[in-house]
This record gives structure tokens, sequence and C-alpha cells, in this order.
């Protein structure tokens, strides 16, 4: 017999055929008895041969016609699902004719039979029933002339809903779909499909289904995209089992990719076609009423090539849409545990030193205390002093009875040490040479500002006669000469000092009149020190020539522990009104391995002094030589002068150099200079000069580089947290905006300055917060941040007032906060997608911490004989790294 084989072309209706007969190769039984008799042994053997390969090759015939078969039985599968399909169709067409011939006779009017309608009710009964059976009834499967069975691939099919959940008693297990039905098409215009049944796993993602599919068809893997049945395309790391809704069929369509548009613009091909020919260039023709310069390709909105195209004519939109994770994590490599533990350490202990030396709620109550009872004390308020005779009266009162008084409230609460020094700060006398040159010569002015220059250094006479007849009593510093002039070398000698006031800076010079706190009879002494006004107001020691009143002393509070510097000053500018300024300064004395506090003191030093030494020598050249074994990776060899040089002005290294130059000044000035003693380490006769002026300014120099040390400490600290995915696109942001919004400030500075300058000249005779260049930046930053108090609106009702708070708010206001806003928006976004997109991706589990904490291999290998859970977490890490 033999059997006949259609050909498995589908590109064509009719099928060509191959036979295959077995009785062509079946050889009669007698003929071969025959041809064994005549041949030898050799003869047999090799006929025993031919035998055997023409076994083999009637064996690789038949498993060629079995795949030939299957290929069959797909396209069969194929026809019988479209015929399926068109069957339900023309029946969906013929039904709804039906109807519509049943709605237009209704209409018409026209007499229906109810014989007809009968008989199409019941044949329309009976094709339901034929069909609902026929579903039902199980069909016989076929099988061909060599018994195999022939079968549609579609009753493979195994439909679960998704997300149907099994409880059993121990645990619950998630069922999902198993097998997917995937269906392609050669071409978009072909109407031949073919199917493929695939099974899938838990973990099995789309981009491996692809490229299954498309090896199993012989296709490229790129120029094809899954789609389900919904027109939703899928992503290559989507797990296909989380692809389908919960009542949608698990169906695939592999098809063709969208190509980009290869085909030029019309307007640019006509420019190209050729001059002479058939196929030359021809003149088209433009529609009625069209400008000689207009085209269809000038009009965006007609469709010009496809979306690739019209992003690239956007470049910065295209490239912000085209962003795409790039698994940042070189970073993580810099961050160590023990970097970590260096850091922190060092900010604990700078925070801890910060507040022993400046502890909270001490140094306020300590300074609103000597304030209040020299201000306040007496009848005029030393706020509200404004003439010289206000300024009389607070001496005689206030002064007079507070530091000469036993039972003060300030010796009450304060032991007064060394001297209160009261002095005097005159101009030259009046002159004519000193007025401008359209001033007539019969007036005469005074210098308006206090300097070395225009010092007054003539002794008052007067006043000099009745000193020499006091000089040393009653509490007087003796040899102390209020009716000489003290030079700035000469009064720095006597403990004045110079500072900065309301109006200008004053340097230490002047006439010194100083009393002794510690003299005992205090009765005597409060006397002696109202006489001693009374005398110098009469011998006119402060007058129109004074720009300066100073009051000054020292006195140590134990109930805070802190030393105290008061400094009263009065200034008495040209135009005749007196402004009081206020200044103390504290102090404590810590620093002496005698106390307690300055043993634990002096150990965390050495400490901080050991965690600087390994910063400076340990952490920074570790970071030099892994940015030197980068870049000779990437560019070659480099000198290690070159990695100093680079770790020097990166960030990193300036905040090390930072932290190491801040801490070595505060320990060389504590230790090494000796400026600050405790009292307890003080002498009874060195009370006199223990506190200086001086002092008070290294203590703060002290402090404020504490500050200075935790806020390196705590950048660098804040620095290692980009271990953590969230802190690392935050200070990856920041970072970003700033160096771009810079070139912003380029434009922005020269237009600041601009309106700094203009809000001086606008408000600086009306508003002391206006009067100088540095006072005035101070407000406009203030008013930049919104505080509406720096420009006084009610001052000057100026036109010039209402233009200049509108163009400010509308140019810097508006224009640099939203800048900020909108650079700082941007980076957020650019950075969240290329460097951490998906942060469950960049998790670390048990094991990534484990091997980042232990130093070896062999503390790991023991942790993970410990927790053997971690381990089964690095070999998920693995996978998912191999997956992905």
């Amino acid at each position: 017999f033999c059997i006949r084989f259609p050909s498995s072309s589908s590109s064509s209706s009719s099928f060509s055929s191959f036979f295959f007969c077995p009785s062509h190769f079946n050889m009669n039984s007698d003929d071969v008895d025959d041809e064994l008799d005549s041949l030898d042994i050799s003869a047999i053997r090799e006929k025993l041969h031919q035998l055997q390969d023409e076994r083999e090759r009637r064996r690789e015939s038949s498993d060629r016609l079995q795949e030939k078969l299957k290929a069959l039985n797909y396209e069969l599968a194929s026809r019988m699902e479209e015929a399926e399909t068109q069957r339900k169709l023309w029946q969906e067409v013929t039904d709804r004719n039906a109807r519509l011939a049943e709605q237009r006779r209704h209409e018409a009017g026209t007499a229906v039979v109810v014989a007809n309608e009968t008989e199409a009710d019941m044949e329309q009964v009976r094709r339901l029933m034929e069909q609902h059976l026929g579903s039902l009834v199980s069909r016989n499967a076929p099988r061909n002339e060599l018994g195999i069975r022939l079968f549609d691939e579609r009753d493979l099919m195994v439909v679960r809903p998704l997300g149907r959940v099994s409880q059993d008693s121990e645990e619950k297990t998630k069922e999902g779909v198993d097998t997917v039905l995937i269906t392609h098409f050669r071409s978009a215009a072909s109407e031949h499909k073919y199917h493929l049944s695939y099974r899938i796993g838990e973990e099995t993602t789309v981009r491996k289904l692809r490229e299954d599919a498309c090896m199993y068809w012989g296709i490229s893997e790129v120029e094809y995209i899954l789609w389900t049945i919904s027109n939703c395309k899928l992503q290559d790391d989507m797990l296909v089992r989380t692809c389908f809704k919960p009542d949608e069929e698990a169906h695939l369509i592999l098809a063709l990719k969208t190509p980009k548009k290869v085909e030029p613009p019309e307007r640019v091909a006509e420019l190209i076609r050729p001059k002479i020919g058939p196929k030359k260039a021809q003149v088209r023709k433009r529609p009625p009423g069209a400008a000689a310069g207009e085209n269809a390709d000038a009009d965006p909105r007609q469709g010009r090539g496809n979306f690739y195209e019209k992003m690239a004519e956007m470049p910065g939109l295209f490239a912000f849409m085209t962003q795409r994770d790039r698994e940042v994590k070189a970073h993580l490599k810099r961050v160590r545990p023990g970097a970590c533990l260096l850091y922190l350490s060092l900010t604990v202990l700078t925070l801890i030193s910060f507040l022993w030396v400046n502890p909270p709620d001490k140094e306020y109550y300590c300074r609103l205390g000597v304030f209040e009872t020299l201000g306040n004390s007496g009848s005029v308020a030393f706020e509200e002093i404004r003439s010289e005779e206000q300024i009389w009266t607070w001496l005689e009162e206030s002064v007079a009875a507070q530091f000469f008084t036993n039972t003060s409230e300030l010796r009450q609460a304060n032991l007064l040490l060394g001297n209160l020094k009261v002095w005097v700060q005159r101009v030259r006398s009046p002159s004519n040479s000193k007025c401008p040159h359209r001033v007539p010569t019969d007036i005469a002015c005074l210098d308006q500002d206090y300097d070395k220059w225009s010092a007054s250094s003539i002794d008052q006479e007067a006043l000099k006669t009745y000193w020499n007849s006091v000089d040393g009593l009653d509490g007087r510093i003796n040899g102390t000469r209020p009716w000489q002039y003290l030079s700035p070398e000469q009064g720095a000698a006597r403990g004045l000092f110079g500072e900065t006031a309301t109006l200008k800076h004053y340097d230490s010079s002047g006439y010194l009149l100083a009393y002794d706190l510690q003299y005992l009879d205090l009765e005597g002494q409060y006397k002696a020190f109202l006489a001693d006004l009374a005398q110098l107001k009469w011998t006119n020691w402060l007058s129109e020539r004074s720009r300066s009143l100073q009051v000054a002393f020292s006195a140590y509070n134990p109930n805070y522990d802190f030393w105290v510097l008061g400094w009263f000053m009065l200034e008495l500018p040209a135009n005749g009104i007196v402004f009081p300024f206020f200044d103390t300064g504290l102090y404590r004395g810590i620093y002496q391995a005698s106390t307690d506090i300055g043993l634990e003191s002096l150990v965390v030093d050495i400490i901080r002094f050991v965690l600087i030494f390994l910063v400076l020598f340990y952490e920074a050249q570790w970071q030099a030589r892994f940015k030197m074994r980068k870049v000779v990776s990437d560019e070659g060899p480099k000198s290690s002068w070159w990695s100093i040089f680079w770790y020097c002005a990166s960030w990193r290294g300036l905040c090390d150099l930072g932290c190491s130059a801040t801490f070595l000044a505060i320990f060389f000035e504590r230790y090494v200079t000796g400026a600050f003693r405790a009292l307890n380490d003080v002498e009874e006769s060195t009370l006199q000069t223990i506190y200086k002026k001086s002092t008070l300014d290294a203590f703060r120099s002290n402090v404020l580089a504490e500050a200075v040390l935790f806020g390196f400490g705590s950048f660098r600290l804040l620095s290692l947290f980009q271990l953590n995915r969230t802190a690392y696109v935050i200070w990856k942001t920041l970072g970003m905006a700033v160096r771009r919004y810079i070139r912003f400030l380029l434009v922005l500075g020269p237009l600041l300055v601009g309106f700094i300058l203009l809000a001086q000249t606008v408000w600086q005779s009306d508003s002391p917060l206006y009067r100088s260049f540095w006072v005035s930046s101070t407000s406009v930053f203030m008013a930049l941040l919104g505080d509406s108090n720096s420009i006084t609106v009610d001052s000057a009702t100026r036109p010039i007032t209402t233009v200049y708070l509108l163009v400010f708010y509308s140019s810097l206001s508006l224009l640099c906060i939203n800048t900020w806003i909108a650079v700082l928006v941007h980076e957020y976004q650019v950075t969240r997608v290329t460097a951490g997109f998906r942060q469950s991706d960049y998790a670390w589990g048990e094991y990534q911490y484990a091997s980042w904490l232990l130093p070896g291999p062999c503390l790991r290998g023991v942790y993970l004989r410990l927790r053997p859970g971690a381990r089964l977490a690095k070999d998920g890490e693995a996978k998912a790294n191999a997956e992905g």
C-alpha cells in the first residue's frame, strides 16, 4: 500500500503530494535465501551492514514524515479555528439580517403568517440545540492510515483563572496560568497564523517567552514583540503569570514591531529626485490661495514622521523621556563599615564636647541677668538713652548703685573681679578746615567719625588737678589718668579693647577711668564715684566732641559656672542722638585636667585626635587609591600626586581636610597656648587680669570651631548613608541640582546686587536696616525668604517703593525660588529613573549586609553556617541577577 502526504507549504491553497510505498522496499524471501546461499562470510557481513543502513534510512524517513504530519496537524488546527470563527461571524450576520427583516415587516404593517414565524423559530431552536449538543458530545479522535491519532491543539489548552487561592491545613499556595497560547503572524498582511502552546513557570519572564517563541519559528527576537488579546504591550521584565486579568484568556500575540520611518519627507524626496529621465522631479500643483513659501511639511500637526522623529526635534524632552535605569552601584564600594564607625564616633564626640563647652539654657539667662540689673534698674533705661543728661543719670543711678552697693542684684548673683573701666573717645576741636569749601569761614565743623587721625590727644588740665589729689584713694586704680589720652597700644595694655557697635568700629584708645571691684569699703567707693562723675561733668569730659562712652567689667557667676564680660557702649554721632549698644561675652574655663569635667574633656579630645589621624592618613589615602584604580582602568596609569590632588579637590577631600584643620586648631588653642584656665587654678593675686577680651574671643572662636567640626562630621556621615537607595537618590539629586543652579547664579547674582544697591538708595534715609551695603544685603536676603519686616512700606510712600516691590517680587522671588524648584524636580526625576527606578531591585538582604559588615571570607563562612537562611537569600539574588 502507499500513503499520500500533502506538502507543508501554506502559501497556496492547492496541495502538492508525494507517495510513500513500503512495498517498494519489500523483497521476496526465496530470492533472499538463494542469494545468501551463494555468498561467503565476508559478503554476508557486507550484506548485513547494507540492510542495517537501509533500516536506519527508513527510520529517519519515518521520523521526518512524523514531523511533517505534526506540522500539518498544526496547520489543520489553525484552519479549523479560522473556519469556526467565520462560521460564528456568518451566524451573527444571519441573525442580524433576520432581526432587521422582522423589524421592517412590522414597520410596513404587512401581515405575517403565524405558521412561517413558528417554523422560523423552530428552525432557530433546532440549530442552537444542535450546536450545544455537538459541543457536549465527545468527538471521535480521527486517525490516519498509519494509525497515528490526529488531535486539535486547542483541546490541549489548560484554562484556569489567575489568582485562585487554595488553602491547605499548613500553608497557602497561589495558583495561576501554567500554559499560554502564542499566535504568530508572519507579516501584518498575511492571513495565515501559527499557534504554539508554551508551558511556563512561576519565574518565567516575558523576555524568555519571546526569545523561545522566536527561536521556535526561526525569526529574529529583535523585530517582534508580545501583545495580549486586549491589545496591551508586555515589557520584558514582567512575569508571564501576571500579564493577564483574572478572567482573561491566556493568549498572546507575537507580532512585528512598528519600524521606524525610513522614507524621507516629500519635500526632501522632491529635492533628491533625478532631474532627468522618467523619475525626474515635477512641480507640485499648489492649492489656490496658498502662499509661495508654504508646504505641507511646515505644519507639525500633519503627522510628519513617527514618534522618534518628532521627539528628536526636541532634544531635551527626548533625552528626558528616553532615560533608563543604569544600575548605578559603583558608589557602594566607597561605603565601608570602618568609615561609618569612624565618622559616627567623631560626630558624637564632637557633639558631646560642644554641649560641655556651651550648655543649653544657661548662657541666655546669665546674660539676661547682667543686662536687666544694669539696664533697667534706674529711672532711665539703658535702651531709652537719647541725650547726654540721660547718660549722666544712668551712670549716677544704675552703674553706681549696682557696682558699689553690697546689696545690689549684680553683686548678689555674681562675683565681680578685676576693674570697672569707663572710657570716653573724643575727636579734635572744631575748625573751618573740616567743613566743605562752600561753608563760610566763620563756621567751625567737627569730625564725623572717630579714628586714629581724628582722635583728640590733648590733656584736660582742669581734670588733671582734681585727679592728682584723689589718685589711688577710695578704690580708684593708682596710675589711672582720665585727663590723659591713651593710644590704642596703651589702651590695650591697660585692658581696653576695640569692638564694632551699631554705627562703626571703635579701637582701644581714649581717656580711661578705672575702679577696683574688690575694694572693701564700698560705701566710700560709692561716694567717690559720684564725686568723680560730678567733676567730670563740670569739666566737660562728655561733650559734643565725644563720639563714644564705654563701660566694661568682668565677673564670675558661680551658679551657672560662667565668666562674664559686660560691655555697655553709648555712641554719640555728630547728629546729636545717642545710640545705646550692649554686648555680653560668656566663657567657661573647663580645659584643665585638675577638674573632673576638664579631665573628661581631655580624654574626649585625645580620642578625637586619634580619629582625625585615621581620617587624614587612612581614610583619605584609601579614597585616593580607590580613585586611582578607577582612573587607571579607564585612562591608563597616573602618578600618585595626581590622586592626591584629585582627593584634595573633591568634596570628600575638602570635608576631611576641613575636619582635620578645624580640630587641630581647637586642640592647639586649648592645650598648647593655654588661653583657657579654670577658676580654681587662679591665684588671688591674678584675679585682676584673669579675664580679658582676648580670652573671650578665643573662647568664642573655639565654640564656633566645634560647631564647624560637627557640621563637617555630620556632612561626611550623611554621605555614607548612600548605602540606602532612597538616601542616594536624594543626595545625588541635591548635588546635581546645586551644580546646575550655579549657572543661573551667574545671571541672578549681579541682578541681586543691583537690587541691594537700589534698596539702600531708596530706604537708607528711612530705615536703619538699609544704612550700609552689608546691612542692606541682609535685609534683602530676609525679604527674599519672605520676611515682611525687612521692607517697611509704611515709612516711604514714594512711587519707587511700589515699583521696587513689584519688580523685586516678579524677578527675584518668583524667578529664583521657582527656578530652584524646577531644577530640583527635574534632577530628582532624572536621578530616580537612572539610579533607582525600582528601589526594591537595589534593596539589600541579610546576606548583603553580612558580607558588607564582615571583613573576610572566613567570618562570612561562619555566619552562613550559623544562619543558613542567608545562603538561600544569596542564591535567590544570584538567580534574579541571571534572569535580569
